[in-house]
């Protein structure tokens, strides 16, 4: 017989009414743990996408800085007045103010610090008409000596001797050629010359075998860019193997300098235009330049805190 309890109620229809009760309290439980979480993850992806935010705005707001400042380091040593130093500080003093104004607007702080500069000489050869001789006439002659860091160093060819295929004995005869002395090895020369509408640039191994480092069809203007092993034109670029050698360079030495001319640019950290050995050239001209700086750049905000320390050094081997 079933069984009724005082307020008219069965007892199963009681267990039916405290189940669903139960999986409503339950459901309820269930969505409240959704929302917490859900509103955790979103604050943690809102979190993240801050901070990642601010990151990538300072790392993209110092690598301009960078490019400006390596850009005025060229432009500054090119106007050969010897004042590179002294202006490329005032520039990066400059930058600093306005960065730390603009950065203001967006709540961050921000500063870009001259820490060191590594003085040095710029040493250029602007006279493109001028064979690539010293002063006494002398073809083979010494250019720099005493080396001690050597960047940025490129040379345009106005003419340059013809070849075709040439030997070893060619070369050294015929080519225009720079060679690379070390203070305590032996040296390397890299040959340049024209082949069948091609700039060549060739060596010679331990094998006394010729070796192409790189070639590019001729055009209007191609520069060699010694130090960062490219050969590049108006329309291209070509990657050299072997170009810059595998050692630390004490002298810069031309070869057969009556068969080419054209002008040639570098910075050196130490060294000399007049050495022991023999004369100069009066197309020769130096000047005080910034062979390095470093600079501290810093960003900070309220969710992050951004420092680097960079070296300006463009076109070191």
């Amino acid at each position: 017989m079933e069984e009724i309890s005082m307020s008219g109620q069965s007892n199963a229809e009681s267990r039916g009414q405290l189940l669903i009760v139960t999986a409503v309290v339950i459901a309820a439980l269930l969505l409240s743990l959704s929302m917490v979480l859900n509103m955790a993850l979103f604050t943690e992806a809102q979190s993240t996408s801050v901070t990642f935010s601010d990151t990538a705005r300072g790392e993209s707001l110092k690598d301009t800085h960078i490019t400006n400042i390596a850009q005025t380091i060229a432009i500054e040593n090119s106007q050969m007045d010897g004042q590179a130093p002294s202006d490329t500080h005032a520039v990066i003093a400059n930058i600093n103010a306005q960065t730390t104004q603009r950065q203001t607007t967006y709540g961050a702080i921000a500063s870009l610090t001259h820490d060191s500069t590594t003085t040095g000489t710029r040493i250029a050869w602007t006279n493109s008409d001028a064979s690539l001789t010293n002063t006494d006439g002398n073809e083979t002659w010494v250019v720099t000596d005493g080396i001690g860091e050597i960047r940025a160093y490129s040379m345009n060819f106005s003419t340059l001797p013809s070849l075709s295929d040439p030997s070893v004995a060619a070369l050294e005869a015929n080519a225009f050629g720079v060679t690379f002395n070390p203070s305590d090895s032996e040296n390397a020369t890299r040959y340049v010359y024209r082949n069948s509408g091609e700039i060549h640039i060739t060596g010679v191994d331990e094998t006394a075998t010729v070796t192409t480092s790189c070639r590019i069809p001729e055009r209007t203007t191609t520069t060699i860019h010694f130090t960062t092993n490219t050969l590049t034109s108006a329309v291209e670029e070509s990657p050299c193997r072997n170009l810059w050698p595998g050692f630390d360079v004490d002298e810069l030495q031309f070869n057969n300098g009556d068969t080419a001319t054209g002008e040639f640019a570098y910075v050196i950290s130490s060294g000399s235009v007049a050495p022991d050995d023999g004369g100069t050239h009066n197309e020769i001209e130096t000047a005080t330049a910034v062979y390095a700086l470093t600079v501290t750049y810093e960003y900070i905000t309220d969710d992050t805190e951004y420092t680097t320390s960079t070296r300006l050094a463009k076109g070191e081997p």
